[in-house]
């Protein structure tokens, strides 16, 4: 029995049974076939940020999500403008005669890119909104493990001045500063942040909103530049 190399294989071979999949590259910006062999890139990028896959698994640190089938049809047409004048087909196929082809999509392509589309934004928007939390907390390292505790003993010394809050008492006191001080301070502070993190908890919920209400390609760009502007 002759065993065919799998890098002789059709496409359509290749990526039978394996889960459909979009993807990030990982922090150190590898990607998923270095450490899968059989996981096999497609040509689709999206966004410039998410790529699609087929992979007999989920490989984690990949931000790796399977997607149904349908959502990956619409993928097809991802990038493409209805109507649109290219030198390829809506497929990204090369058109041999290097003519200008007008791309010109049916009314279920068009239905199944805007599903698509607004999968995939939703997907962005939580990798942005999930960057700039962090981003928010960077700053603060470790410390941030102990703000529960630095707010529940300000605000039980700001109701009673002659309570056990050892924790910000020795805080006070490295810092030659009173108790009543810092305890005013932490709950200032504290009120800072919440009113940071509710703003943004806000705008992705908006976002999200108008990817629910939206119903053509068109809102659906202008909703995804601006979540890559933020």
């Amino acid at each position: 029995m002759t065993t065919i190399p799998e890098v002789d294989l059709p496409i359509k071979d290749l990526i039978e049974g394996k889960k459909v999949v979009i993807y990030t590259a990982s922090n150190k910006g590898e990607f998923p076939n270095t450490f899968m062999k059989t996981f096999i890139p497609s040509s689709i990028t999206l966004n410039g940020t998410w790529y699609v896959g087929y992979t007999p698994m989920i490989i984690e640190g990949f931000n790796m999500i399977e997607i149904p089938d349908i959502i990956a049809k619409g993928l097809q047409s991802f990038n493409i403008v209805n109507h649109s004048f290219k030198r390829y087909n809506q497929y990204n196929e090369a058109n041999k005669d290097n003519e200008k082809l007008e791309i010109i999509m049916s009314d279920e392509d068009i239905k199944n890119q805007i599903a698509s589309k607004k999968v995939i934004i939703n997907f962005e928007l939580i990798r942005v909104y999930d960057k700039k939390i962090k981003e928010l907390y960077i700053d603060y390292g470790r410390e941030a493990d102990t703000w529960i505790t630095q707010l529940d003993e300000a605000k039980l010394f700001k109701s009673d001045s002659n309570a056990s809050v050892p924790f910000i008492e020795n805080l006070a006191k490295i810092r030659e500063i009173t108790v009543d001080e810092l305890a005013t301070k932490i709950i200032e502070k504290a009120a800072s942040f919440n009113l940071t993190m509710s703003t943004m908890i806000g705008t992705k919920q908006k976002f999200s909103d108008r990817v629910k209400k939206a119903n053509t390609n068109e809102e659906l760009n202008d909703i995804l530049n601006e979540i890559n502007k933020m």
